[in-house]
């Protein structure tokens, strides 16, 4: 998988993160991916809010709303499905 994101972000403002898969066989099922979720916890909060991933120039965006955004950060981790089934968590 290939990430990309932010180091530093604005408060109380979207942030996009992205997400790509490079494999030697892209057309397999394994390769393909069918559903990619970001889960996203503001500091100072306990429960993840999902965020779903849309189709990008051949990945995936992620766009987390501002609501999710406080002025101390956010934590957060990828999951990735792919047309076989198989789940990898980023």
């Amino acid at each position: 998988m290939l990430h990309a994101a932010p180091a530093i972000v604005t408060a109380n403002s979207p942030v996009s993160l992205g997400a790509a898969t490079v494999c030697t066989r892209p057309e397999a099922a394994s390769c393909a991916v069918s559903t990619a979720v970001a889960y996203v916890r503001p500091a100072g909060t306990d429960g993840w809010s999902r965020v779903d991933g849309e189709p990008s120039s051949g990945g995936y965006r992620f766009t987390v709303p501002r609501a999710l955004v406080p002025a101390d950060g956010f934590s957060y981790w990828l999951q990735l499905v792919t047309r076989d089934g198989a789940r990898v968590d980023y």
